[in-house]
């Protein structure tokens, strides 16, 4: 029973440290889609 509860702790950790990786590369897309849109403006001027 121990051995269960302590697999289901370390894939939840695991879970969880992935999705702060998907949320941190989420955030740096949406910074570099951003720049990319400033870029543009810039260069239609």
């Amino acid at each position: 029973m121990l051995t269960i509860l302590g697999e289901l702790a370390a894939l939840a950790a695991l879970g969880l440290a992935l999705a702060g990786a998907a949320a941190k590369a989420a955030q740096a897309e949406r910074a570099r889609v951003r720049a990319a849109a400033k870029r543009n403006a810039r260069a239609r001027r």
